[in-house]
């Protein structure tokens, strides 16, 4: 059934297209991966240490980290609804199906994953691991899942709190990568027990729970309503203001910084600066551990649903559409620009590198991006994973009720955007 497009009707349905808004949200979180990656300290030549680095470069290099993976993490939430259903997913032997489909996407990233693990880059093991944890939470409901999501933002950082005060040395020997990384994995199976609870146990996946899922209930809604898009910005509006007002009192009026780090400690949650105080759940970055905050959890939530909603909106605007088609498009590309950046950075050594290397990249995956989905609907490395999926668990193709968004006038050939 189609909608009239009448300009009074403020819940109207957009067109059921690709989700232009969700792919240069993640193309923001892409590319501010890239700059903590390439990690400038200087302008035009890298600032290497004991020298610091000018205000600006170093704000950013303190206030950045985390954040972007938090965002991808969130992302990746809203990829798996869009995957798995959207709004309606299915039941029955269909979902049966749809579990299958989320199992392989792991599998078939897993190649990848190996690779980047082998140079040191473990985040898309994490990836491959997150998509397994989300299969037996399918079926729930928006409001169970924004439930779950929520109980999960405050006992997640406790337990891990307790952890780190209460386990601390067991702790931080359990939780060091293995020694078994990359492509050895496959050849070291004795290990793979042990690889499986350092993942599904490791303060980070208890971190990024709660944006996973999260991301799982916001891909369950219908984001074609320009009324819930509005929803998202504002409250994500209140949440982040609300995660800095807590954190800064906290921190500051209530004096728990200086309880935190005492002068000569060391970093929270290591070795060398004792038990963690409680109160420090409230605190957040670069004060606290991102793990270990609880306001970390709720602004990266609140950053999320906030990008989501504006760039929902902006991006049904044609223009807008012309405008930031580089970003979607990149957005599009993501697994190919973020292997690929890596691979990039190899020659260059070490970080840190200069600022302008770091917009030479941004650039270059741009344009890159742009050209490619001009000639192909899918990154290079999205075709590889695609290709996968089609083979191990084919679909029957749904023609869609209305044609996609102007500038990308293209048919989905698959049940939704991932």
């Amino acid at each position: 059934m189609t909608e009239q497009a009448s300009p009074k009707a403020p819940d109207r349905l957009r067109p059921l297209g690709r989700l232009l808004g969700l792919d240069a949200v993640r193309a923001i979180a892409i590319l501010a991966m890239v700059y903590v990656h390439v990690l400038p300290t200087g302008w035009l030549t890298p600032i290497l240490p004991p020298a610091e680095p000018g205000p600006v470069l170093g704000w950013l290099a303190v206030n950045i980290p985390s954040r972007p993976m938090s965002l991808f993490v969130t992302c990746a939430g809203v990829s798996a609804a869009l995957l798995t259903g959207g709004m309606k997913p299915p039941s029955g032997r269909d979902m049966t199906l749809t579990r299958r489909r989320l199992a392989m996407r792991s599998v078939a990233l897993l190649p990848f994953a190996l690779l980047m693990d082998g140079i040191g880059e473990p985040i898309l093991m994490w990836y491959v691991v997150w998509f397994l944890m989300l299969i037996p939470l399918l079926r729930l409901s928006v409001k169970t899942l924004l439930t779950i999501a929520g109980v999960m933002t405050v006992t997640n950082p406790i337990i891990t709190l307790i952890v780190l005060n209460y386990a601390g040395g067991f702790a931080r020997e359990f939780y060091t990568y293995p020694p078994v990384m990359g492509f050895d994995v496959l050849v070291s199976p004795m290990d793979w027990p042990a690889l499986l609870l350092f993942y599904v146990t490791h303060p980070q996946m208890l971190y990024a729970l709660p944006l996973l899922i999260t991301g799982l209930a916001i891909g369950r809604m219908n984001l074609h309503v320009h009324a819930l898009r509005i929803r998202m910005m504002k409250l994500g509006a209140i949440g982040i203001a609300a995660s800095l007002v807590v954190g800064w009192f906290v921190a500051t009026p209530l004096g728990v910084l200086r309880e935190l780090r005492p002068p000569g400690s060391g970093t929270p949650g290591t070795a060398d600066s004792g038990p963690v105080p409680w109160a420090s759940l409230l605190m957040g970055p670069p004060h606290q551990l991102y793990a270990l905050s609880i306001p970390m959890v709720v602004m990266s939530i609140s950053i999320a649903s906030f990008l989501l909603g504006a760039f929902l909106i902006i991006m049904d605007k044609q223009p807008w559409q012309r405008i930031l088609w580089p970003l979607a498009a990149t957005g599009s590309l993501a697994l190919t620009i973020y292997v690929g950046h890596f691979m990039a950075l190899i020659p260059f050594g070490e970080p840190p590198f200069s600022f302008h290397l770091f917009v030479s990249f941004l650039l270059f995956g741009l344009i890159f991006s742009t050209m490619w989905r001009s000639w192909a609907r899918r990154g290079p490395l999205e075709w590889v994973t695609h290709q996968v999926l089609m083979l191990t668990v084919p679909y029957k193709k749904k023609e869609p009720a209305e044609p996609a968004p102007a500038v990308v006038r293209e048919q989905t050939d698959q049940p939704a955007q991932a």
